[in-house]
């Protein structure tokens, strides 16, 4: 075995085992060394390649020295069991994202990045909760430039209305463009609902509604957009990447 060879191989090793560190010392590594052939780019690929599939480090391979390591992979809206296409309880906005996120940034009383969070009104407590507050709002999304698209508006009001109890009257999220004009005729209120983040790896964001009245069923396929929030943070404090995600067929 050369020695090229052994220290590619501790490269590998030594990233299996970081898990979540991100790859910037192997990059100043190799570049301590001197090691700039073909050969040496090839096999540093092939350590990156290695860990890729380790959802804990991910994010940290996604760029080197830029903000932005965590970005919305995608997402859906899902019917529940109520009537499809209308906004209804049960129904679940979900987003998924391609690395872990500062859940302290989500949710103030949320502690624990790697651990999974919850803001339920049927968990018991110190104090009753009764919910987060999910709003659609008539005609009031935009895109992302602010520019008004005619389209509905979905966007969470506050994380209960017992005065944002555990997460300190904000809930830091972002919008959804749902795509159609018609699934309010005016601004209603969602309360009773629920979010979830999975932070075992998962990098989840599920927001399922509560009872809803005043909607309105909208059965023909709409484009929706979560606009995430860009003040979205990834652990270690850098603003994630934020571009939009799209979903279409029928929402709700």
């Amino acid at each position: 075995m050369t020695r090229g060879s052994r220290f590619w191989g501790r490269v590998r090793r030594l990233a299996r085992e970081s898990r979540g560190q991100t790859m910037v010392e192997y990059a100043l590594l190799v570049g301590v060394l001197g090691i700039g052939t073909a050969s040496g780019i090839s096999l540093l690929k092939g350590a990156l390649t290695d860990t890729y599939e380790d959802t804990a480090v991910r994010a940290s391979t996604r760029a080197l020295f830029i903000d932005g390591f965590a970005s919305a992979q995608d997402f859906e809206i899902v019917n529940g069991t109520g009537i499809e296409g209308r906004p209804d309880a049960g129904d679940q906005i979900i987003v998924r994202f391609n690395g872990p996120l500062k859940v302290q940034k989500l949710c103030d009383g949320w502690i624990g990045d790697d651990t999974n969070q919850q803001y339920d009104p049927t968990i018991p407590g110190s104090r009753p909760r009764t919910g987060m507050d999910f709003i659609i709002e008539n005609n009031a999304a935009v895109d992302r430039d602010g520019n008004p698209t005619g389209n509905d508006s979905f966007r969470i009001e506050s994380p209960g209305n017992d005065g944002g109890y555990n997460c300190g009257g904000l809930f830091t999220f972002g919008h959804v463009d749902l795509g159609s004009p018609d699934y309010v005729s005016s601004n209603v209120e969602i309360e009773q609902s629920s979010v979830t983040w999975g932070g075992g790896g998962s990098y989840t964001l599920v927001l399922t509604l509560g009872p809803a009245s005043g909607t309105s069923q909208v059965d023909s396929d709409t484009t929706a957009t979560y606009h995430p929030s860009q003040e979205l943070e990834e652990p270690r404090g850098s603003l994630i990447h934020a571009p939009s995600v799209s979903d279409t067929g029928v929402h709700f």
